[in-house]
């Protein structure tokens, strides 16, 4: 009886010492659309040595002379150089969004969404506290339609995109 007790013991003490030693898995973080009204939350998990797959979801609300209130949802993909969910790295992803306006007191309601898609290159720093920031920089590309009462417009856009944030990593 005391041998099993013991040899238990040592295995969940050597199983605890791994779990400590072993690198973070999963990253939820938020990025920079948070401090003007959007929270959105990325979760991102190691699928293999060097790859982590993402997903996105957010939603907020921006108030001036009108509101407007958005909806977003992505995926991503990450290539690490290193083998843990952290520092260079390469990735893609696609977001979409929704966005409504009130239009104010002078024009009707405009109503918006578009899908997006980025190529991107960036550094994540992991601490051993778990605290997580990343930056990324890259080109994307995106459509978008807006329409009111009276129709509808539509668009292609290129650009540069950056991305920054910071989160929790365990």
């Amino acid at each position: 009886m005391m041998k099993t007790l013991v040899l238990t013991t040592v295995c969940m003490l050597t199983i605890t010492a791994h779990a400590d030693d072993a690198a973070p898995h999963v990253s939820v973080t938020t990025d920079a659309m948070t401090l003007v009204g959007i929270v959105d939350l990325t979760v991102e998990a190691k699928l293999m040595p060097h790859v982590g797959a993402s997903a996105t979801l957010g939603a907020g609300a921006l108030v001036f002379d009108t509101s407007i209130h958005a909806k977003l949802a992505g995926v991503g993909a990450n290539y690490y150089l290193g083998d843990e969910l952290a520092g260079w790295h390469v990735g893609t992803q696609a977001k979409y969004i929704s966005v409504t306006a009130d239009g104010g007191m002078s024009s009707s309601p405009l109503f918006g969404q578009g899908l997006g898609v980025a190529a991107y290159g960036g550094y994540k720093w992991m601490r051993p506290s778990g605290f997580t920031a990343y930056v990324q920089l890259g080109v994307a590309a995106g459509s978008v339609v807006i329409s009111d009462r009276s129709g509808s417009i539509g668009g292609r856009m290129v650009g540069s995109m950056t991305n920054a944030g910071i989160g929790y990593s365990f």
